[in-house]
């Protein structure tokens, strides 16, 4: 099973973010200087890591991202069904990341997102941070 770490940044102030992936001890990172948040970067991230991978295969994501591993491992069938209609009756924020990587899961044999705690993506955090100018 191949391991990826992912985390998402983001300067809510000024709107810049970043994401990144770690993929066989490389990092992968990418920035967004639009206004953005850190829900977007994590769904970024972990977009960009399943898009790396070119051939089928069976995947383990890791993320500090409890909105990211929750949503794809638990909501995300239901808010499809529901017309992206969340349990509080209102239309679930990033729908258009969420179905991005949706189709992007379809495409491996097996993907499973599991939460770690942020002490143990510290690499895939400092990665992100540093695409965005911060050390």
């Amino acid at each position: 099973m191949l391991v990826i770490n992912i985390d998402g940044s983001c300067d809510c102030s000024s709107g810049e973010g970043s994401w990144s992936y770690i993929l066989n001890g490389k990092s992968f990172s990418g920035r967004e200087e639009d206004h953005t948040t850190n829900n977007r970067m994590e769904l970024m991230a972990a977009i960009k890591a399943l898009e790396s991978v070119l051939d089928p295969c069976n995947i383990l994501v890791l993320s500090d991202s409890r909105y990211v591993v929750n949503g794809i491992m638990l909501y995300v069938k239901k808010w499809s069904e529901n017309g992206w209609i969340n349990s509080q009756n209102k239309p679930v924020k990033n729908k258009d990341l969420w179905e991005n990587l949706i189709e992007k899961k379809k495409k491996h044999n097996q993907v499973i997102f599991k939460w770690i705690r942020r002490e143990e993506n510290s690499a895939a955090d400092y990665a992100a941070k540093k695409a965005r100018g911060v050390k």
